[in-house]
């Protein structure tokens, strides 16, 4: 039988610097330095599960002051600290925007030549009309523009806040970046709201980092089980066992490799491993042993925004994966002790952007038809493994 045990009891968890995810109330709050984020579905007020993700730097400064250097704009006017933010303190921003007058709102800021940056910003619509919304992102070291007008993907209202999302990969010989969250030269009048503006080195926007005078960074989220607890549930060395996890991508991964679950021995040497291919829409099982890798086994298809379940199970040296696919796949040769469970990362890179919404474990290898039920998305894993 599985036994269900509080998370201080379980896991270890570290984060260098606050983070910030949605609480049950909708709202965007503050977690304190070491604090697991458990975020909940802002529309909903549903469990999300655990926030996890790597380190990111804001390199917007004020990046919900608009009125403040190093922002500069040719705007109807603009109302400081005017309505409630997705925080739920006042401090977004209104900008009115005068009919058929060419306004905008930038900063410029240093970057790479040839990275991939992700910008996001929070957008609120007042009285102007969605159609009259766009972006815009300029090469300033070269003085042309990389992309402009950029409309949201994302639909707008009145209603409610909308993070809107766009990716560039800055040209070869570029320096410094111009990003306009707002530009438009043939506007009708109208207003709009702004808080939150952030561009980083990533292939996705991550959770809002607040800046004031300078670029800040988040830490990385680090969650795993060792030491006492990993003993108390695998035993000394761990000879066989399994973990289960639900896995959510809440957007596309890029380009970027992301580990979803690793078993180690304390180094990357011996170790299990699952994530996502280069390609991030792919799922695979690796071995480890002895610094000598293996090629990934296929464990099937992701799609950003729907849950996932994957399996790791180990004995006697074979290792078995289960994936989307539905499939035990299996490598020769594994590891046969470890020390470290590893949630949403190796142990210094690839770290996951996304939610661990369940976790299981135990210290028998299931045999491939359990696993394979218990690895079933939405299935009862005692009852699967009991079956």
């Amino acid at each position: 039988m599985l036994l269900q045990k509080s998370f201080a009891n379980i896991f270890t968890f570290t984060r260098a610097s606050k983070a910030r995810d949605f609480d049950a109330y909708g709202l965007l709050s503050e977690h304190a330095v070491d604090a697991i984020r458990q975020g909940y579905d802002p529309a909903t007020g549903a469990p999300a599960g655990w926030r996890l993700e790597g380190a990111a730097t804001n390199l917007l400064q004020q990046s919900s002051a608009f009125n403040f250097a190093p922002w500069n704009s040719i705007l109807g006017g603009m109302a400081s600290n005017a309505v409630a933010a997705p925080d739920g303190t006042t401090t977004a921003d209104t900008l009115t925007l005068g009919a058929a007058v060419s306004h905008h709102l930038y900063q410029i800021f240093t970057v790479t030549p040839a990275t991939t940056y992700a910008f996001s910003i929070w957008v609120r619509l007042g009285t102007l009309p969605a159609s009259y919304f766009s972006m815009a992102f300029r090469d300033d070291t070269a003085a042309v523009f990389i992309a402009e007008p950029v409309a949201p993907a994302e639909s707008l209202t009145a209603a409610a806040w909308t993070r809107v999302r766009y990716v560039l990969t800055t040209p070869a010989g570029c320096t410094t970046l111009r990003v306009y969250p707002y530009r438009h030269t043939a506007t009708t009048g109208g207003t709009v709201h702004l808080w939150g503006a952030q561009c980083e080195a990533n292939y996705f926007a991550s959770s809002y980092i607040p800046t004031t005078t300078a670029a800040t960074t988040r830490a990385a989220d680090n969650l795993s089980i060792t030491d006492s607890a990993f003993a108390s549930i695998f035993g000394s060395g761990a000879p066989q066992g399994f973990v289960i996890v639900d896995v959510l991508l809440p957007q596309s991964a890029g380009a970027t490799e992301q580990a979803v679950l690793q078993v180690d021995a304390g180094t990357n040497n011996d170790r299990l491993l699952i994530r996502n291919n280069a390609n991030g829409s792919a799922l695979a099982g690796f071995r480890v042993t002895a610094g000598a890798g293996s090629s990934g086994v296929a464990m099937g298809s992701l799609t950003a925004g729907a849950p996932f379940r994957v399996g790791v199970a180990w004995a006697n040296g074979l290792v078995r994966f289960v994936g989307p696919s539905g499939a035990v796949v299996s490598h020769t040769g594994a590891p046969t002790s470890f020390s470290f469970v590893r949630f949403g990362a190796e142990i210094t890179s690839r770290h996951l952007n996304g939610r661990i919404r369940m976790a299981a474990a135990g210290a028998i290898a299931p045999t491939d038809a359990k696993f394979q039920a218990a690895c079933v998305l939405g299935a009862n894993i005692d009852a699967a493994l009991r079956s």
